[in-house]
């Protein structure tokens, strides 16, 4: 249990240099201060919880054994906090990397553009069997049954 203010240095001052000795060691703040900004650098700083000096005898020994489990014990308004501070978040979409190879990436991309199997073979200066390869290859590794799904595929994964 660490508090804030404590006379020589802060608690979040401490956390961060008992962290780079003892990593492993867990911190849980114990605390008046119910500011956003000393919440986020105390858990940035390393501490695990969140406790407000009011709570009773019986959630700061429930909290120690939180922590000890595995657990990240915070007061009420404290958590309440943390899930409010995601309200104005924004996700960005993840886009994952495709399991093709760079002539398969520009095989569909031939697709794409509407061209024929024929055309595909005589731009890469390949047969169409090999093209007919190429695109059975690009469906087993996307996990499509046609040249639609795909593209759709390669377009959603910032590939167009």
């Amino acid at each position: 249990m660490v508090d804030i203010g404590l006379p020589r240095a802060s608690g979040i001052e401490a956390i961060q240099q008992i962290k780079a000795k003892c990593p492993n060691m867990l911190f849980c703040m114990f605390t008046v201060y119910e500011d956003d900004e000393k919440i986020f650098r105390s858990l940035q700083a390393g501490a695990k919880g969140y406790i407000l000096k009011g709570s009773s005898k019986d959630k700061i020994v429930i909290a120690i054994r939180e922590l000890a489990e595995g657990g990240s014990p915070m007061s009420p308004t404290i958590a309440r906090k943390i899930i409010d501070s995601f309200k104005d978040f924004k996700l960005q979409p993840v886009q994952k990397e495709l399991p093709l190879t760079c002539r398969e990436i520009e095989l569909l991309h031939l697709l794409a553009k509407g061209m024929l199997y024929k055309e595909i073979a005589n731009q890469l200066h390949i047969t169409v069997g090999t093209v007919k390869q190429h695109i059975h290859k690009i469906y087993d590794k996307l996990q499509v049954n046609n040249k639609t799904e795909a593209i759709n595929k390669m377009n959603t994964n910032g590939h167009s």
